[in-house]
């Protein structure tokens, strides 16, 4: 196996015919922080409340919040796509 740094090439781009997922904010109350606390939840496209579906948690990092890895948060993380992409190959 190889370990690399960045994305393939044209991973973050916009393929046609895939469909993206959709985020949604969500909020949970800590005890530990005694504070809500927002995350955001991404819906693969065709989501259904009736299925199971595997879950991959992606952290941001000590100087981000929820949105920093959203494409509006910060345009070099492009993570819809990413996973969209993956997803469709």
């Amino acid at each position: 196996m190889t370990l690399v740094e960045r994305e393939p090439s044209g991973s973050t781009d916009i393929i046609p015919g895939v469909e993206y997922g959709t985020f949604e904010k969500k909020t949970i109350y800590s005890e530990v922080c005694n504070r809500n606390k927002n995350f955001n939840v991404l819906l693969p496209a065709g989501y259904s409340c009736d299925k199971e579906y595997p879950v991959l948690y992606i952290f941001h990092g000590y100087w981000g919040n929820e949105d920093s890895l959203l494409d509006a948060g910060n345009p070099n993380y492009k993570i819809r796509k990413i996973i969209g992409n993956a997803i469709y190959v």
